[in-house]
């Protein structure tokens, strides 16, 4: 039903759909996983308990928690929701000691600007660029 909503006329594009749709998650399951590390290792943040997938304390002494994807595509409506609902229980703790907190939803390749999510606007969509960026 989606596919046949998104224009899909025969069966062979419907097929190539499917493919390309169950590829792109298991890029994000086992690709992602290995940058989520290597993101951590270069930013010398950690991996908090809480679902998030990187928290670091920036320069100004604002803890950011980051919830990573690994391009612009991998994750659908449900899965954004997840990660800005770890985020905000990630930061509530971090409040409650009235520490500063940015929440962040870091792509890893493909996205081009920075940009509050309109839904959240709490919540940043970070640059690829800016978020590989080395810290000053």
């Amino acid at each position: 039903m989606i596919y046949t909503v998104r224009g899909i006329e025969s069966v062979e594009e419907w097929a190539d759909l499917v493919l390309a749709d169950r590829e792109t998650s298991a890029i994000e399951g086992h690709i992602g996983t290995f940058l989520e590390e290597v993101a951590r290792i270069l930013s010398g943040g950690i991996k908090p308990g809480s679902g998030v997938d990187l928290q670091l304390e920036d320069a100004e002494g604002v803890i950011q928690l980051d919830a990573i994807q690994a391009s612009p595509n991998t994750k659908n409506a449900g899965g954004r929701k997840a990660d800005v609902d770890s985020l905000k229980r990630a930061a509530r703790p971090l409040r409650a000691h009235r520490q500063q907190v940015g929440m962040n939803i870091a792509v890893l390749g493909g996205r081009s600007k920075t940009a509050a999510m309109r839904s959240e606007p709490d919540v940043l969509v970070l640059s690829s660029d800016e978020f590989w960026a080395p810290a000053p």
